[in-house]
């Protein structure tokens, strides 16, 4: 008799994620509104009502939030959020969207926005606001469902993905840089940008700390995570590294996750039992920002102190 295989139940997390950490505190996307959340309290601050939100990205200073109302008939909107309390922009225009969660990140100047979305023919667009309803896609670079799964904002209308063995850099006009992974590092599941010039991967049981050097991919430290599971979600900042870890029991439908955090040098911080099979795979995407980590999804969201791991109210 052959091997028994047991079947993953519970895929990886791969693309946009619901969660934004930016300098207001935590965006989180839910099915009817984007909530801006207080991270030292864990309460919610401000709520933007939205119709079919397709996407949620950040520019460092505020949130970018895309819906695609039935109202439009094929167009979208864009909300831009700063971090004060003062109104959001909105601009309304025909974008490359679809029923899918987009990719949405910050441009090169305020008046600019990156956006991907899983069509047939995806292509990441770099469009231009010329008035609040008119904005223009001004180029565009073709990218595969695959890309997609990878795909990160670096900031500065510029975004990075993982293509086979090699990272590839994507930015305006229209062209892609392309670095071969080292030979350590296997097939990557998920990308997050830390501090200037480094980034992290994980592979399905380890995270890799990396670096873009104008000779390659340097990789910098190792993040081997002990025990059965697997990476489910990853996000970084400046000084660490957060992952969502799944554990699965397939036989019996059953399944636990929980948060681990490093530090950039790859010593692990802490690890945190999150919940287990009555907690939702949709609600185990994780952020991180300045001075916490967030664990949330379509539903619901949870802080932790990123140095002690000490869960917020």
């Amino acid at each position: 008799m052959g091997k028994i295989v047991q079947v993953r139940l519970i895929p990886p997390w791969q693309g946009p994620s619901p969660l934004c950490a930016f300098a207001g505190g935590l965006g989180h996307l839910r099915k009817d509104a984007l909530v801006i959340m207080d991270p030292l309290r864990g309460t919610e601050v401000r709520r933007i009502a939205l119709e079919a939100p397709r996407g949620l990205g950040g520019t460092g200073a505020g949130l970018l939030a895309l819906e695609v109302p039935a109202t439009l008939a094929g167009n979208a909107q864009v909300h831009l959020v700063p971090a004060s309390n003062e109104q959001e922009r909105v601009v309304q225009g025909y974008f490359s969207h679809s029923q899918g969660r987009s990719f949405l990140a910050a441009g090169a100047t305020v008046d600019e926005f990156l956006l991907a979305s899983p069509n047939a023919r995806a292509r990441l667009g770099r469009y231009h606001i010329y008035g609040p309803a008119d904005v223009r896609v001004e180029d565009s670079i073709e990218v595969s469902r695959t890309d997609l799964a990878t795909l990160i904002s670096l900031g500065s209308g510029q975004a990075a993905c993982a293509r086979g063995r090699q990272l590839v850099r994507l930015a305006f006009p229209s062209r892609e840089t392309r670095a071969d992974l080292p030979a350590e590092v296997p097939a990557v599941r998920h990308l997050a940008h830390g501090a200037a010039g480094s980034l992290y991967a994980s592979s399905e049981r380890a995270i890799y700390h990396l670096a873009w050097q104008p000779q390659g991919i340097e990789l910098r430290s190792t993040m081997a995570i002990d025990g059965p599971g697997e990476v489910f979600h990853l996000a970084a900042a400046d000084d660490l590294v957060a992952a969502v870890w799944v554990q699965e029991e397939p036989a019996v439908r059953q399944h636990r996750f929980a948060l681990l955090v490093f530090d950039a040098s790859g010593k692990q911080r802490f690890r945190v039992a999150l919940g287990g099979t009555e907690m939702s795979p949709d609600d185990a995407c994780v952020a991180v920002g300045a001075g916490y980590v967030a664990v949330g999804g379509v539903s619901s969201v949870h802080f932790f102190d990123s140095q002690s791991g000490a869960r917020r109210a």
